[in-house]
């Protein structure tokens, strides 16, 4: 064998000793969630440090017979210093994957320690205040959103905590009074206003058209409570509850947009059951797909804010489709006129949309009034209100319309 070969693998053999012990300090057998290829290879590394190191047995022959003992095909064969140099390889690329591991562990550990640490003041900082509220830059990191809204947090460890301050002043009452009376007076509108609707009185009203109608209805209830109960709970101090909590408003808003969208298909393509049996049935899936992806991790993350916002823009803008496909049957100066109604909610939703993005008029003036009243997600809830009330509008007109214009 070359010098060169036997340095490096007495270097190896000299090191592996140090570094399954620093493993074995770290505890890496003992983390029952790590996946079993590795503690495997934990276990080989550490027979063979026993085996070679403790052994005292460093001689090449030694090293080569323990290692094709356990792992023939991967030292192969052929000239002794190919399969020194296969065993050395391979047992230095276990190991790397193996400290890779307890790298991210460390690291992952120290955070935790960390974010812990800055809970902990937190909460200490909402006990010494005579409101119980505390401070944007009072918040831990991972729970901020908003830099210019600076006051007004909550930030409870428990959720009856969270249920009281409904009735409390602070930075989400309006978010949260907003939809929880928008929920209110839609149990209104579906229970007294729609049933004296011709879309349900007239005699030509399908169990279809009442269904269409009920999934609507229930969409926007569901979207606004969804919303109510993530505003409620996003002040807890246990991040993966407020990640949850936000996962779930998500969701409601995603229901909202496939649902808006089914009924102006099943409305624009009454005459034609099978395109419209097709548009819905596409529409029901983007949404379900949709509400799955609200539930990744990735979706919450401050950084994908731009991207969160440009899929709920997108599965909305897929609407158009349908409508651009009964222009081709009805002509385009028809179809405009049929879907009118429903551009007052969509004009309502798209200025709600550019307040949530660029977060006025709290940027231009943080600090303020606007920490409690009128900030833009205040806007933005109102706007998705209206955006729900005037469609819900326009489907009356789209259920009690939409055969004289698709026939």
């Amino acid at each position: 064998l070359s010098p060169s070969v036997l340095s490096r693998l007495d270097s190896f053999l000299y090191t592996l000793e140090m570094r399954i012990d620093r493993l074995e300090t770290f505890g890496l057998a003992k983390l029952g969630a790590l996946d079993t290829s590795i503690h495997a290879t934990y276990d080989s590394l550490k027979s063979i440090r026993d085996d070679i190191v403790l052994s005292k047995t460093r001689n090449i022959d030694s090293f080569l017979a323990i290692m094709e003992d356990r792992f023939t095909d991967i030292v192969g064969s052929g000239p002794m210093s190919h399969r020194v140099n296969n065993a050395h390889r391979y047992l230095e690329t276990q190991l790397v994957k193996l400290e890779s591991v307890y790298l991210s562990e460390v690291v992952s550990s120290a955070h935790t320690d960390h974010l812990q640490q800055t809970i902990q003041k937190a909460l200490s900082c909402v006990r010494a205040t005579p409101t119980g509220l505390i401070t944007y830059h009072e918040l831990p990191v991972p729970f901020q959103s908003n830099p210019y809204v600076l006051r007004g947090y909550r930030f409870y460890e428990n959720p009856k905590e969270c249920i009281k301050s409904i009735l409390h002043l602070h930075n989400e009452t309006c978010n949260i009074w907003t939809h929880l009376v928008g929920f209110i007076i839609m149990i209104a509108l579906a229970v007294f206003h729609y049933p004296s609707t011709m879309s349900w009185t007239s005699a030509e009203a399908t169990r279809g058209d009442k269904l269409c109608m009920a999934i609507f209805l229930l969409a926007a209830m569901k979207c606004l409570l969804c919303s109510t109960v993530w505003h409620t709970f996003s002040a807890l101090s246990q991040l993966h509850q407020v990640q949850r909590f936000a996962c779930v408003d998500y969701t409601g808003i995603t229901v909202l947009i496939a649902a808006s969208i089914m009924t102006t298909e099943y409305a624009a393509f009454q005459c034609h059951p099978k395109t419209q049996l097709a548009y819905v049935t596409l529409t029901t899936s983007l949404g379900i797909i949709g509400a799955c992806l609200t539930w990744l991790p990735a979706f919450d993350k401050r950084e994908n804010r731009p991207k969160k916002i440009g899929f709920f823009i997108g599965l909305a803008l897929s609407g158009f489709v349908g409508a651009m496909h009964i222009a081709y049957y009805q002509g385009l100066a028809a179809t405009w006129v049929f879907f009118w109604p429903v551009v007052k909610s969509l004009l309502f939703y798209a200025s709600g949309v550019v307040f949530y993005s660029l977060l006025i008029p709290e940027r231009l003036f943080p600090g303020g009034w606007f920490d409690y009243f009128g900030m833009s997600h205040n806007l933005w809830h109102l706007a998705v209100f209206g955006g729900i009330y005037y469609h819900y509008l326009a489907t009356v007109f789209l259920l009690e319309n939409g055969r004289k214009f698709s026939c």
